[in-house]
């Protein structure tokens, strides 16, 4: 499911596309700018809904290893998953201050 909201967004990337070609669309196409806006929303939608289906799919996975492997060690399946999801946690909701549109954190511009 993540996969498909990747591909959707880089379907929609319209900043990758060539510079010449935008020149050409643009004037050839009624509300090109209009068109890219939109491609542009469309685009960090996908993003977003990918990257939370990402991390559902962790945290899943987490869950997933500590019950595989609490009969066995429950004190090792517990450490497992906390460091698990403590760092997926980490990686998903930024701590930092907030983002611009390129993703950065405030503290990296």
């Amino acid at each position: 499911m993540a996969l498909e909201y990747f591909l959707s967004a880089k379907e929609n990337n319209a900043w990758d596309l060539n510079p010449n070609y935008v020149t050409d669309v643009r004037e050839t196409v009624k509300d090109f700018d209009k068109k890219l806006i939109e491609m542009h929303l469309i685009m960090k939608a996908a993003e977003m809904h990918g990257r939370r289906a990402y991390n559902l799919a962790v945290y899943t996975l987490f869950g997933g290893m500590f019950f595989a492997s609490s009969p066995f060690s429950p004190i090792a399946a517990v450490i497992i998953s906390v460091v698990g999801v403590e760092s997926q946690v980490y990686q998903a909701w930024p701590f930092r201050g907030p983002a611009d549109d390129s993703g950065r954190a405030a503290d990296q511009l």
